[in-house]
């Protein structure tokens, strides 16, 4: 138990400076709520695109031996980040305790914890209180110095899932600049901990079908708290920003996809240097195969090349019976595939989108999934 710990702990250290260590400096000057203190952070984007500013990091405190387990009840409260109990504001639009789907409704809400308003943005289909069964639940997760309208419009989740017919919940990060914290501070687990509880106690969300998905420093808090968590979700989706491995036996379904000419989150790896410390990065493949390994795959991946620029390995044969699946995407820089990016950033062919994936395995579709969710880069 111990050495697991231990290997937490430094899987969280790697984590900050997968996207710290390349960041430099800060053009956003927005207060959110939030404490006054610097905790470790992760960097990443300002959505969708490139990467800017950093803060400098100390060693990260284990998320994954201390995050409480998601209840799917109605609790009333919540933890807060300071150890004290917090009362959830439910918004009346979306009763904690509904079995009503109409009450899910499109827009921000807000959930408090610890005294402090956190909000997240909310697109649903537009027939969900007829629907006849259960619909899947995404979370996404925007990058450093972000926001949840952002990336939900930059990754066209906001209208691709509700017309696949998947709930699409965004939250949005505090501090400032804006992130997520692997760190346990300012109450990031226990808002999301509230959030799945609200979303998955309405009698129309399939709580079999729960995904996270994350740009950048949304990749790596959609990796560390889902592993966290990893018997609650059916998939998680990291975009350029890998963790290292750090599932159990009982992975769900890992989607990779990140660029080659990334140099934020480098693709190839590499030596970072974190405050006084060397911490040694595995290049993307690598680190890929490792996932694959915790959960239990076949050693060897089934490798495709998707449209022009798009190289798919899969592992199967996993121990819950999933897949792991990295996308290397030539020429792409620091950018979710196919949305708007910075000049230099985005690939000049067709590329394949992760979130088309990932909708396209959470409605089952026949579809050949990767040659389907080819688009022009953005």
């Amino acid at each position: 138990m111990r050495a697991m710990r231990l290997a937490r702990m430094t899987a969280l250290l790697a984590v900050s400076v997968v996207l710290v260590a390349c960041s430099s400096s800060t053009s956003s000057t927005s207060s959110t709520p939030g404490s006054s203190a610097a905790p470790a952070t992760l960097a990443a984007s300002t959505s969708a695109g490139t990467e800017s500013g950093g803060t400098s990091v100390g060693p990260a405190s284990s998320a994954l031996g201390t995050a409480p387990a998601i209840s799917l009840g109605a609790p009333t409260t919540v933890a807060g980040s300071a150890g004290s109990s917090a009362t959830t504001s439910v918004p009346t639009t979306v009763p904690a305790a509904t079995t009503g789907c109409e009450q899910l409704t499109n827009g921000t809400h807000t959930i408090e914890i610890a005294g402090v308003a956190r909000q997240f943005e909310l697109y649903v289909p537009a027939a969900l209180s007829f629907m006849r069964r259960p619909l899947p639940l995404m979370v996404l997760f925007h990058g450093y110095n972000g926001t949840a309208k952002e990336i939900a419009t930059d990754t066209r989740l906001d209208l691709q899932a509700v017309n696949a017919g998947v709930v699409l919940a965004v939250p949005q990060g505090v501090d400032s600049p804006t992130s997520w914290h692997v760190d346990g501070s300012f109450g990031d687990d226990d808002f999301i901990d509230a959030l799945l509880r609200q979303l998955t106690s309405a009698s129309c969300i399939d709580r079999a079908n729960v995904w996270l998905a994350g740009f950048s420093a949304g990749a790596a808090f959609t990796g560390v708290y889902g592993c966290a968590h990893a018997a609650q979700f059916a998939g998680l989706v990291m975009v350029s920003g890998l963790p290292p491995a750090m599932c159990p036996d009982n992975s769900p379904i890992i989607q990779i996809s990140h660029g080659v000419a990334d140099q934020v989150a480098p693709f190839n790896g590499g030596d970072q240097l974190v405050g006084n410390s060397t911490v040694h990065l595995d290049p993307v493949p690598i680190s890929a195969a490792a996932w694959a390994a915790r959960a239990g795959c076949a050693v060897s991946a089934v490798v495709a090349l998707v449209g022009e620029a798009s190289n798919v390995s899969t592992w199967s044969g996993c121990a819950r019976g999933q897949t792991v699946s990295l996308v290397a995407v030539s020429g792409l820089g620091h950018a979710w595939p196919g949305a708007p990016a910075p000049a230099g950033q985005a690939a000049t062919v067709p590329v394949v989108d992760p979130g088309c994936v990932a909708l396209k395995t959470m409605t089952n579709s026949p579809d050949d999934v990767d040659a389907a969710c080819l688009l022009a880069a953005g």
